[in-house]
């Protein structure tokens, strides 16, 4: 009997999404790493002589798929995969669905009936162009006089007939093997199949394709596809010649770097997102993800894989991935538990204390305040600790920070606080090379930075399975977009003696239009290592 489909995330070291809907599919039977697609045959030839036998029974047909989108994709569509004439495989395989696509699909849907638009943040090999082409040829068959648009950076993607890595020639694919009964009377795909464009004359939609600068200057559009648009040479000017022709636009890419129109769609929630990760593909396993991350260019691993947008940028600190993975991981939270204070720099940035449990960082155990002097932040930062029941206060001394330790030396808290100057050498002792760490590091800062680079990546691999590690020597974080984005974009170099520095805070800020990391400065001060401590006071 056919289930219910649950959609949900199951990429290693991601997060999962919530369970959003539950969807009744008729096809949940089918296994796709078997690809036994001849019980589907049946099932289609069993349709096909129903419908011949009862020409009411292909109106009732027609008049449901109207609605259904789901229904008509996976009872009728085809993708063809040419990477399968290699292996002796059919190229011309049936449209079945695995649970994610069926939440897309329903999800383009939404935003076409709304007239809104949406993005989607996708990894590759997803087949999320051939998802777009069928609900195109859906709304082609079954909605008069939709006119459906395809862009991409060059006109060759979106048409070049016979090539099926072309978006239209998709479409003519999709269109080809369909059931008589359900295309359009009259239809010849020599006559009306033409270049960058295929029409319906029975019903007069439309689907038309465009390149380049010309995206946009067709004339209206029901909806609008926007392939590949993180890659698109001047995005400003095609999105103002798309806002006056359509008013349901869908930008789809695998990312091109943290600068593009398209990553500041993705991270902008007025737009609808839907995200789209790279082990949703049933055909996708670790096997494949670590040969993968072997062969390919590490940068477009990182951003057509694993949907790191940050990837592109030389010397960020910690990969946006490796952060994903220590985000609620279950591990055992014994061990210190001490908390980093970072204090607003004297423009207002705002303070942050973070707490942690030995390796465990919690989301009650984050705190964020703009409003403030120093007195006020040590005093904060005090009954951050008492409630929490946190043993100890690390506090960053720079700048402002002076004044938090003059209120924190002449007041009697009875808990132990320890004052961290960043600038200062590195804690003594060897980095795992056996070089010192005052031959590794610059200052104390860039070994605080490193330290949470180190947790993240071991954190990586222990949740992917690739190498595992005791609890105490991992990281666990909450979802934190903000703390997550700031430790992620943090840049380093190397100085001309070959020691890692952080780049300073006023070119990050131009770099990456971030006021500040008050939350990653406070994470990385709360797992400082102890160099020295305030016997009195708190």
């Amino acid at each position: 009997m056919a289930q219910t489909a649950e959609f949900q995330n199951t990429a290693p070291g991601v997060p999962a999404k919530p369970k959003t809907l539950q969807y009744y599919n008729p096809y949940a039977f089918f296994d796709h790493g078997a690809k036994d697609y001849r019980r589907i045959y049946v099932i289609r030839d069993q349709m096909l002589r129903k419908v011949s036998a009862n020409p009411r029974f292909a109106a009732i047909q027609r008049a449901y798929y109207t609605t259904h989108p789901v229904e008509f994709i996976q009872d009728w569509g085809f993708t063809f995969n040419p990477k399968n004439v290699p292996k002796k495989k059919p190229a011309l395989i049936p449209f079945i669905f695995w649970p994610r696509q069926i939440e897309f699909i329903l999800w383009l849907k939404d935003r076409y009936e709304n007239q809104e638009d949406g993005v989607i943040d996708k990894a590759r090999e997803l087949g999320v162009t051939w998802l777009c082409v069928a609900f195109a040829c859906w709304l082609w068959q079954f909605h008069p006089d939709s006119v459906i648009g395809f862009g991409s950076n060059k006109l060759s993607k979106v048409d070049s007939k016979g090539d099926p890595d072309s978006i239209l020639e998709k479409v003519r694919i999709f269109l080809r093997h369909q059931p008589p009964f359900l295309m359009p009377e009259g239809y010849n795909e020599e006559k009306h199949a033409m270049k960058e464009k295929i029409l319906n004359k029975e019903n007069g939609s439309i689907i038309r394709g465009e390149g380049g600068d010309d995206i946009g200057r067709g004339g209206r559009a029901s909806i609008y596809f926007k392939d590949e648009s993180a890659f698109y040479e001047r995005p400003i000017q095609i999105d103002a010649a798309l806002s006056g022709t359509a008013d349901c636009k869908i930008d789809l890419s695998t990312h091109n770097g943290p600068s593009t129109e398209f990553y500041k769609k993705t991270r902008n929630p007025a737009f609808n997102k839907f995200e789209f990760d790279w082990f949703e593909n049933p055909d996708h396993d670790m096997e494949k993800f670590q040969y993968m991350e072997d062969t390919m260019d590490p940068i477009n691993f990182a951003q057509e894989v694993l949907r790191d947008p940050d990837a592109s940028v030389e010397g960020i600190c910690i990969p946006r991935r490796w952060l994903l993975a220590c985000v609620d991981l279950k591990i055992s939270n014994k061990g210190p538990t001490e908390v980093g204070l970072d204090v607003s720099e004297e423009d207002g940035d705002g303070n942050c204390v973070i707490g942690r449990r030995g390796p465990v960082i919690l989301a009650e155990d984050i705190k964020f305040w703009k409003k403030g002097n120093t007195d006020e932040s040590a005093q904060h930062a005090y009954a951050f600790c008492k409630l929490g029941g946190f043993e100890r206060l690390k506090y960053d001394v720079i700048g402002v920070g002076s004044g938090t330790r003059n209120e924190i030396n002449k007041t009697k808290y009875n808990i132990e606080a320890i004052p961290i100057d960043v600038r200062n050498s590195p804690a003594p002792g060897y980095y795992k090379d056996d070089r010192k760490n005052s031959e590794h590091f610059l200052n104390l800062k860039a070994q605080m930075w490193w330290n949470i680079r180190d947790r993240a990546y071991r954190t990586f691999q222990h949740v992917n399975g690739i190498k595992l590690y005791p609890d105490e020597k991992l990281l666990s974080i909450p979802y934190h977009e903000t703390l997550i984005n700031e430790l992620c974009s943090q840049q380093y170099k190397l100085t001309n003696g070959g020691k890692i520095v952080m780049v300073d805070k006023v070119t990050m800020k131009k770099l990456t239009r971030m006021e500040s990391r008050n939350h990653a400065e406070a994470l990385c001060i709360a797992f400082c290592p102890n160099i020295q401590r305030v016997c009195g006071g708190w």
